[in-house]
């Protein structure tokens, strides 16, 4: 094995793991009704709901950010700087629009617009782009990084509806094959692009957060 191929391996392999971790997780959730819907979260069930979705999805991103704190790691390793600061203002006050425009300031309103930004675009940015693709990046170039990438974000991405609709293996392969191309290869390579180019992990973080959050705002 070449020393290029050994050192992708080891965050390839942890990203994948990642992704079993959370369908085990979800898979049990779900066959024993203890998977709680955003509009029903109240002051009864938050902080199981919070335990859940950090166990779920932000978990190996709490493992990544040990060294950040331990072997004091700079931030800048995983990408986040201090760049295009004006820019992150901007997209910030455009999320912060989208949460008062919603009109939903209860706590189900308060926790879907932490989840979407914390738990879903952040985790999955920081593990994407400013873990994975960095990694395979220095290696590699940068399309090779898309390409991994984005293929395993893609299959990520096929993992929960396939448990939520209660699926066959082949559900998931085909949910997985139509993935890796739209939200797996060219999300990857947008927001790889965005990445690059502000310098800033928090900007495709935003981006992300606010593409997503868009959907339960006019939903």
């Amino acid at each position: 094995m070449s020393i290029k191929l050994r050192n992708i391996s080891v965050p390839i392999l942890f990203t994948l793991i990642n992704l079993y971790f959370s369908s085990l997780l979800y898979k049990y959730m779900f066959h024993h009704n203890l998977l709680i819907n955003n509009k029903d979260i109240l002051e009864n069930n938050i902080v199981f709901r919070f335990l859940i979705d950090f166990m779920g999805n932000f978990f190996f991103v709490f493992l990544l950010m040990v060294p950040i704190f331990f072997k004091k790691w700079p931030l800048k390793k995983f990408g986040i700087t201090n760049k295009k600061t004006a820019i992150i203002i901007i997209l910030s006050a455009v999320y912060l629009t989208l949460f008062i425009y919603n009109q939903d300031f209860t706590m189900s309103g308060w926790y879907t617009s932490f989840y979407y930004l914390i738990f879903v675009a952040f985790s999955e940015e920081f593990i994407f782009r400013g873990y994975l693709f960095n990694k395979i990046d220095h290696e590699y170039s940068f399309w090779v990084s898309v390409f991994i990438s984005g293929a395993i974000f893609g299959i990520g991405h096929a993992i929960l509806p396939t448990i939520m609709h209660a699926e066959s293996i082949s559900y998931f392969i085909n949910q997985a094959l139509s993935n890796v191309f739209g939200q797996g290869i060219l999300a990857s390579a947008f927001f790889s692009i965005v990445f690059k180019k502000s310098g800033n992990l928090m900007v495709p973080v935003l981006i992300h957060a606010i593409l997503d959050y868009l959907g339960i705002v006019f939903s």
